[in-house]
């Protein structure tokens, strides 16, 4: 999955992302891509989960390893099992675009370099903390869902899936709405935002995703840490 699904996947969304930025504003962008992903995780729950056993092609699947040797048993796998193969790579890049790409590139873009020292550590440990609390409501699909055992295993699944994931798409909603209130009330205040540079950050060169690899690569700070980020990438799989 990591090879055939997750990897296209992050790709495509660079180039979607570079795409964006260059025609729409750094606000619209943050809720198209929020809203994006909490509309998928709200259809698969109510729509594409209930019906796996329509919108799933056995039988061509079925057809296609007939004829394919064996070295295409992956792929197929993919294929018939599409919905949950999709499912898999926007659970992924979930965390990679909302926490590594929004929430951070709002908060570089908000904040001075004197604040980042005194607030990125508590960033961190507030997402630590949060781990608690999910942690807890885990608990708690998971005791629901064992108290609908009688209805049978996947209507047990179909039970806690729509629970977990209305309660991403409901997060998705509290931090849609801080953006709303960071965007009229934050940062149109001159006592938390310097205005001035608030307009200069908001001027933007628009570049092409050949542009922006070769900006990057001319950095060796920017450079520096993209191979860091690999590395951890390519440590944690």
């Amino acid at each position: 999955l990591k090879t055939y699904v997750q990897l296209p996947g992050a790709i495509a969304f660079t180039v979607v992302y570079s795409k964006m930025s260059n025609m729409m504003s750094q606000e619209q962008v943050f809720y198209t891509v929020l809203g994006g992903f909490l509309a998928f995780f709200a259809a698969f729950a109510l729509v594409i989960y209930p019906n796996v056993g329509l919108l799933h092609p056995h039988v061509t699947a079925d057809a296609l390893a007939a004829l394919l040797p064996a070295s295409f048993t992956g792929p197929i796998a993919i294929f018939r099992n599409w919905s949950f193969a999709l499912f898999y790579m926007m659970a992924e890049l979930w965390g990679s675009v909302v926490v590594s790409v929004l929430f951070w590139g709002l908060a570089n873009r908000i904040m001075t370099n004197t604040e980042a020292k005194r607030y990125y550590p508590l960033f961190g440990l507030g997402a630590n903390v949060a781990l608690i609390f999910s942690g807890q409501y885990v608990r708690f699909v998971s005791e629901l869902r064992k108290g609908a055992a009688d209805l049978g295993s996947e209507a047990a699944w179909g039970l806690s899936l729509k629970w977990l994931l209305g309660a991403v798409v409901a997060s998705g909603g509290c931090i849609a709405a801080c953006m709303r209130h960071i965007q009229n009330n934050v940062m149109t205040d001159p006592n938390c935002v310097d205005l001035k540079s608030l307009k200069k950050a908001k001027t933007k060169t628009k570049m092409g995703l050949g542009e922006s690899f070769k900006y990057l690569a001319s950095s060796p700070y920017i450079r520096n840490l993209a191979m860091l980020v690999i590395g951890y990438g390519m440590s944690i799989n």
